[in-house]
Parts: C-alpha cells; structure tokens; sequence
C-alpha cells in the first residue's frame, strides 16, 4: 500500500468565472503516488470529481470542482495510486467548505464555461428560475398489469420506479440573456443543474437532467423577452473522466507575454493552473 496522502485543502470560489467552484490541493504528495482521484461528499451522497480521476500527480496537484452543491457543507478526500497501481488508504476529509450563492447554476457537464446563473429572484439582465415551476413531478416506472386465466385479478410486471421525470422547468430570460440560454439548451442532451439548498425539495442537490423538451415563447418589444418552458428527467450525470477545462493555454498567453511575466503574475504553478 501506498503512502496516504494528506486531506485535501479547500478554497472557495463563488464567482462567475465561469461559475461557483471549489479548489482542491493535494499538499504534500506522498513520493510514491503516480495518481490522485478526489472525491467530493455532503450529507446523504459521495461522488467522484469530475475532471479528479485518476490525475498524474507530479508533486503538489491541484483540480477545480466544477459541480459542488450549493448552500450544504462538503468535505473532500482523495486517494492516490503508485506506479504499479497499488491504492492508498483514503485521506482523511477536508475541512468543510459551503458555497452561499444566492443564484441557480445551468451548464454542461462536460463545460463548466458554459455555465449560466439563474436567478431566483427577478434582476436585471438575469435570465430568472421560477422556483414554483419545479413541479408536479411524475415518478414513472414500467408497468404492465397482466390479466390470469381463472382468476378475478390481473397481476402487475413492472420496472424499478425511476427518479423525477417531466420536471417542469420556467425560465424567464432577456434577449441577451436568451441567446446565451438557447446556445446552452440547443447544444446539450444533458445539463447539471445546482440550485441552493433547500429551495427545490424535490430536487438533488446536484442534479443531471435530461431534457425531454424545450419550448420558447417569445414576447417581442416592447417585452422583448423569451418564456423557457422545459421538461426534464433525472438522469446519472457522464463519467467522471470527461471534462472540456475551463483554463487553457490561450488564456496563460494572453496573461503575459512570457514565462517570466507569468511567474511574476503567479507565486506558484498550481497559482497559474487556478488563474489565482
């Protein structure tokens, strides 16, 4: 077994670029560690962070979560692999860290620069969630009731009974705020959506939603507004490997206009990755 790495080390992001996130700094790395997976956990549910499976760790490794919860405590661990694929203990758990945003989160899995923030509250310039949209919802299962010869009762087949499905959806968006809204819904078959805890119950926290159907009923000027209607069904999000990164190169190149502006912008390597 290898040697176990240390818990994690937590910062907070909250704001919009490209939405409200979590660092997460593995530090010291044990020597022997090839890999780091990290996970994130918050009362009732433990996932896998996307992006953190299985990163080469070549010494202090840093990764951003893109898809914590809002509004609810979450604690990381990580668990680290050597050269010959042998796994250490898991770490002990992060301090907890929690991001109080007043706002809704809509964006690809796979994209967090895709994402959109939805208000809860009417503001301007701000597409809106109607919170008293998100809902009724169907808990559908496959059912077959099956009727038997000689006998006053058919019986039921029947399928598991699925998650939420034909959740509805409204959003109330601007022009501005639609193009960017209908780019985002056009574009995915599946979206994560985040909205602060304890404002839609029947909803997970962090909840993958397949979209059944989109509708826009727009009310030209002096309006000039689009109405989102959209059903959704609960869905497992992608695989946790798969994640298009936030910060690239392009982005480095533009900060400086060499390595020497870069580490005089930057204190450290994992600074210049995080863009802080």
């Amino acid at each position: 077994m290898t040697a176990t790495p240390p818990a994690p080390i937590v910062t907070a992001r909250l704001g919009s670029d490209p939405c409200p996130r979590v660092d997460v700094t593995v530090s010291p790395m044990p020597p022997d560690a090839a890999a780091v997976t990290v996970w994130r956990a918050w009362p009732g549910d433990r996932q896998l962070v996307r992006g953190a499976v299985r990163v080469p760790a070549t010494g202090d490794t840093a990764v951003t979560d893109y898809e914590p919860p809002l509004g609810v405590p979450v604690v990381y661990t990580c668990q680290t692999v050597d050269a010959a694929g042998v796994s250490s203990a898991v770490s002990q758990p992060s301090a907890p860290v929690v991001l109080d945003v007043p706002d809704a989160w809509l964006q690809s899995p796979t994209e967090p620069g895709s994402a959109i923030a939805l208000a809860l509250r009417r503001r301007p310039g701000a597409p809106t969630l109607k919170l008293g949209s998100l809902g009724p919802v169907t808990y559908a299962s496959d059912l077959s009731v099956v009727a038997v010869p000689g006998q006053p009762l058919p019986i039921a087949l029947g399928t598991a009974r699925r998650q939420a499905s034909a959740v509805p959806l409204a959003v109330h968006a601007g022009a501005f705020a639609s193009d960017a809204l209908r780019d985002l819904l056009m574009g995915s078959l599946m979206l994560c959506l985040r909205v602060p805890a304890g404002r839609a119950r029947h909803l997970p926290p962090v909840a993958y939603v397949a979209l059944e159907s989109v509708t826009e009923d727009y009310r030209p000027p002096p309006l000039d507004r689009s109405v989102w209607a959209i059903s959704a069904t609960l869905v497992r999000g992608p695989g946790y490997g798969v994640l298009v990164p936030a910060r690239t190169y392009d982005q480095l190149a533009g900060e400086a206009p060499d390595y020497a502006g870069l580490a005089a912008r930057f204190a450290t390597y994992l600074a210049a990755q995080r863009g802080s």
